[in-house]
């Protein structure tokens, strides 16, 4: 079996980087948090088949975050719900530990584990609208998981919900009394990071948390997700498909395909130097914004304009568009004089961030 070591060990580029050069906070402790080792999870009534995950081997220490890269299937989010206890009915871990502060989690049952959900396990998903319940109040269920874990009194437990808003950089008190379809994704995933973090968890599970967001949401989402993890030093297991995101957030790298873990390092050597083919192919594939450049010129461009006909007339035209809606005692503007035209066989590119 290998072992973390040996999937892959610091090379020279990586040892002669510096804290203050990778931008990390070095973890205060050695101790892990989080301990994996050799786990493997097969279908239920499938002991023969191929594993769903196979081999897998890592640990996260205080303050650290440790990040699963790897395309959609290859098992990120299989094996973060191993660690919750969380599988799908049909799924089995075969062999293998997960001890989480020196806890066996594959042993605990019932009102023990459950106990270590939200409290000092949390979890942020990818779905922010599946974070909260459609039909209660944000603030309200904030509260609820104050009191809930902590036994705190209902007016202290809104006074910690309501710091806890401000510091992921809400307007806390509007977001605490309003329900989660009034917000916008950015908003929802913000308030989902405070639910997450406000009960001091010593590890979050951060499943591909900006996936349904917007890049300027999913960049906030990631600085906060930083910040918060220094000033809690809680340790972070962060799933994502994107390299780039990875690149930004973590100060280690587990790449996976297949149930399988190819690679292993930290972040600023595995981004900068692939060893694995793979992992330079999920590098290449991230999107990417050229600076500078010149557009390639045409050639016979009188003749080209000579050649063509006068525009056919619109498809459809808005004009002046405003739309608002009701919030208390005035209206609150969502769409502020929008115009534009769409002609036939075009495609119109509307962009912008959350709300």
């Amino acid at each position: 079996m290998r072992t973390e070591h040996e999937i892959r060990s610091p090379g020279a580029i990586g040892a002669s980087l510096s804290a203050v050069e990778l931008g990390r906070v070095i973890p205060s402790s050695d101790e892990p948090v989080l301990v994996i080792k050799e786990l493997c999870i097969r279908r239920r009534g499938h002991d023969r088949s191929q594993p769903i995950i196979q081999d897998i081997s890592f640990s996260i220490r205080k303050g650290e975050t440790l990040a699963i890269v790897g395309e959609s299937g290859s098992g990120k989010s299989v094996t973060a719900a191993a660690i919750t206890g969380l599988l799908p009915s049909s799924l089995q871990v075969a062999l293998g530990t997960i001890t989480f502060q020196g806890e066996d989690l594959l042993t605990l049952r019932g009102r023990k584990r459950n106990g270590l959900l939200g409290r000092r396990i949390g979890w942020v998903s990818q779905d922010y609208q599946s974070s909260f319940t459609p039909l209660i109040k944000i603030g309200a269920q904030l509260t609820e998981m104050i009191r809930v874990h902590q036994r705190m009194p209902s007016k202290e437990a809104e006074t910690l919900a309501l710091s806890w808003l401000e510091k992921v950089m809400l307007p806390a008190k509007r977001v605490y009394g309003s329900y989660p379809f009034q917000l916008s994704g950015g908003q929802l995933q913000r308030a989902a990071l405070a639910a997450a973090f406000m009960l001091h968890p010593a590890l979050l599970i951060a499943d591909e948390p900006t996936t349904a967001l917007d890049a300027l949401s999913a960049d906030r989402i990631l600085g906060l997700l930083d910040e918060l993890r220094a000033q809690t030093e809680c340790a972070v297991l962060f799933i994502s498909h994107d390299l780039r995101h990875v690149h930004r957030t973590a100060d280690r790298v587990a790449v996976m395909r297949e149930g399988r873990l190819l690679e292993m390092g930290e972040a600023a050597e595995i981004c900068r130097l692939p060893q694995h083919p793979y992992t330079q192919q999920l590098w290449d594939a991230c999107p990417r914004i050229i600076p500078h450049g010149r557009l390639t010129s045409m050639q016979n461009n009188d003749s080209l304009c000579e050649s063509q006909t006068a525009p056919n007339p619109p498809l459809m035209t808005v004009v002046e568009l405003v739309k608002s809606y009701p919030n208390k005692s005035e209206q609150e503007a969502a769409v502020r004089q929008l115009s534009f035209e769409i002609y036939g066989g075009e495609c119109l590119g509307l962009v912008g961030e959350s709300g």
